[in-house]
């Protein structure tokens, strides 16, 4: 990738090759772990304690929670007009598969 001058405010949108599923990310993790792994959606009414639970401090999860319930509800979504789109030719498969790897690597 070369190098890229602008100037003023630039929007880029950066995805994969295609979209994912939840249901997607847990079978490539199934594939590169070996061992089976679901997607389970986590309640509305849980996510404070679950966001908690992932390290967030307390009394400051009503943000994220609003972020999610926006992704949710398509309220903020992706393909904003004037936005840049950059598509990457990756695999999801082959990225969980490296950090996989990687990880093992490590261990």
């Amino acid at each position: 990738m070369s190098c890229q001058e602008w100037v003023g405010t630039r929007y880029i949108e950066v995805a994969g090759p295609q979209q994912y599923s939840p249901n997607d990310v847990a079978r490539a993790l199934s594939s590169s772990l070996g061992r089976t792994i679901e997607a389970v959606a986590v309640p509305r009414e849980k996510w404070a304690e679950f966001f908690v639970g992932q390290g967030m401090p307390e009394g400051r999860t009503e943000p994220r929670a609003e972020m999610v319930d926006g992704f949710n509800s398509r309220w903020i979504h992706f393909g904003v007009p004037g936005t840049e789109h950059i598509t990457g030719a990756v695999s999801l498969t082959s990225v969980i598969a490296k950090l996989v790897a990687d990880g093992s690597q490590e261990a």
